[in-house]
């Protein structure tokens, strides 16, 4: 007969159910696994990986000891990069808006374009070292601006924050772009990047071809492009040929004189309008540009004219079928340009035309709009036994904003002083060349007199002509020495308006080498430590799988389970 003693032990010993009893393989007192209700609790997670504490500790320990043999043979084993940087500043006129002193355009390209690049090739004999093309793709030009570095930084920060508001983004992009107008953009790094893969340029020469680079940069810009000099025609002795003017016929050399002498006008025309020009004076008589202007149209008016009417008055032609020729082809092509003058100051007062028309339309239809929509609410004005309606239209709101717009009216005034202006130089253009028509028709008909009447061979004609001659050389002699008088102020010009320092950039850091590896340590690190935290989640995964295994596995042989140590 069971005592109730043994009843209590019998039942720890077997559990209950509703179909009666059944054989226990573990206590009351479940594995950590299991939980009584729905309640989600991370503390059994925890004690199961303490309990793997050193299974964890050594399967990490193999991992980052693996991780680091392979990083440090990859960084060992990735190519090494060459990396020669030369910081510079640049200091004429116009970079912060892109352009040269003179208003040519400027980019940072400009540096290193391929012509350049070649003739620094070339001086330093670097083919032995690398090729052409590898050279010029390792060579290039960085802003280097700490304040534009912070702020795109600070910009960044902000946009960041709003990614989801399209207005507020348009705000911040707008109001960078002005900021960013304001801040200077003269400093830069000329750099020389070259992976190790072949013969390597020694760092004394590397230091001299970035030197070399931006010498031959500014060197070019200053003789060859002019970048320092005003964008005017001014012209050279080359303009004038000796040969050229004996050869040809009387007629002919000195309508090619007084060509030359209206091209030296017009050129002193441009340069005088220059700041500081009126009052400049150059060379060892100390003469202006208004005197050199002078002295041409002298030359103009007492000695060429009075020649051509010397050479008229003699028949004096040495072909005057060539002659002929010229002044007939002269003749049509100032015919062609009279007449695209004329067409063109037409045009121009048409498109003016049509412009004010057009104002004039839109202006009338939104008074007529405006009036319309507002004339429901106008009360007429009584007088008398009639009610007079109000004659004023009235101007909507929207009318008025376009029309007090000052950005809108200041374009519309430029617009019409722009068209204004060009139609004003198309007249003028136009009257000196039917002055030119009229000047030629004259030659022409002289020429053909002369060509009807045959040459003279009097002495009257041959001491014409050897006044002619002496007057070709005095004339000659006076224009060459006008070229010289205005080219002396035009240089002297343009070194004060555009740049008086002597030349375009200082170097404000020496060239610097250094040997960098393709593979940098901060992206290694950061691997490392990604792939280090990869390692950790998936062991930690094994463990729980294999605890949970393991109490299954107790479980179905009905053991105590046994904790890990």
């Amino acid at each position: 007969m069971k005592t109730a003693e043994s009843e209590k032990d019998e039942q720890m010993y077997y559990g209950k159910s509703h179909e009666g009893s059944f054989p226990a393989t573990y206590p009351p007192r479940e594995t950590e696994w299991e939980t009584q209700d729905d309640t989600i609790s991370l503390l059994p997670i925890i004690r199961t990986l303490g309990e793997y504490r050193k299974v964890i500790l050594v399967a990490l320990t193999t991992v980052v000891g693996a991780l680091l043999i392979v990083s440090v043979a990859k960084y060992l084993m990735s190519p090494s990069q060459e990396l020669a940087t030369l910081h510079f500043h640049l200091r004429f006129d116009g970079i912060d808006s892109g352009e040269y002193p003179n208003g040519m355009k400027f980019s940072s390209t400009d540096i290193v374009a391929t012509p350049l690049l070649a003739q620094v090739f070339e001086a330093n004999d670097l083919g032995k070292y690398t090729s052409f093309e590898r050279f010029r793709n390792s060579v290039f030009v960085l802003e280097s601006n700490p304040d534009l570095e912070k702020l795109v930084r600070e910009y960044e920060a902000k946009l960041s924050e709003f990614k989801g508001s399209p207005i507020y983004r348009d705000i911040l992009e707008k109001e960078y772009q002005k900021k960013r107008q304001t801040l200077s953009f003269s400093d830069y790094s000329l750099n020389y990047a070259s992976e190790d893969n072949g013969a390597s340029i020694p760092d004394p020469l590397l230091k001299k071809i970035l030197n070399d680079i931006l010498a031959i940069w500014a060197e070019n810009a200053v003789q060859r492009k002019g970048v320092l000099k005003h964008l005017i025609s001014v012209y050279s002795q080359n303009i004038l040929s000796k040969d050229l003017i004996e050869r040809e016929d009387y007629i002919v050399a000195a309508d090619i004189l007084r060509s030359t002498i209206n091209n030296i006008v017009t050129s002193i025309d441009s340069i005088s309008a220059l700041p500081g020009a009126a009052v400049i004076r150059t060379g060892k008589q100390r003469i202006s540009l208004a005197e050199v202007r002078i002295r041409l149209q002298n030359l103009l008016r007492f000695r060429l004219q009075p020649l051509i009417e010397i050479i008229q008055a003699n028949s004096l032609s040495r072909n005057p079928v060539s002659a002929r020729v010229y002044l007939k082809s002269r003749l049509d092509q100032v015919k062609l340009e009279y007449q695209e003058a004329s067409e063109k100051g037409k045009i121009l007062k048409d498109a003016l035309h049509q412009y004010m028309e057009e104002k004039e339309k839109l202006l009338s239809s939104g008074a007529r709009v405006g009036g319309s929509t507002s004339a429901a609410g106008a009360q007429p004005v009584g007088t008398g036994d009639r009610s007079i309606p109000l004659l004023f239209p009235q101007v909507s709101d929207s009318l008025l904003d376009r029309l007090v717009d000052r950005p809108a009216l200041n374009a519309d005034l430029k617009f019409r002083q722009d068209i204004t202006e060009r139609i004003i130089q198309a007249a003028l253009a136009a009257g000196s060349l039917d002055r030119e028509l009229n000047y030629y028709q004259q030659l022409l008909a002289s020429v053909m007199i002369i060509e009807k009447r045959g040459r003279r061979q009097s002495d009257v004609a041959g001491q014409a002509a050897a006044e002619v001659k002496e007057n070709w050389e005095r004339s000659l002699s006076g224009i060459v020495e006008s070229l010289e008088q205005v080219n002396a102020p035009y240089q002297e010009i343009s070194a004060q308006n555009l740049n008086p320092k002597p030349f375009l950039y200082t170097i404000t850091v020496p060239a610097a080498v250094s040997t960098q590896n393709t593979v940098k340590l901060s992206t290694i690190a950061f691997y490392g430590f990604l792939s280090t935290l990869i390692a950790a989640a998936i062991i930690s995964c094994i463990c729980l799988v294999h605890a949970r295994f393991r109490a299954e596995s107790t479980r179905s042989s009905g053991m105590s389970p046994v904790r890990v140590r």
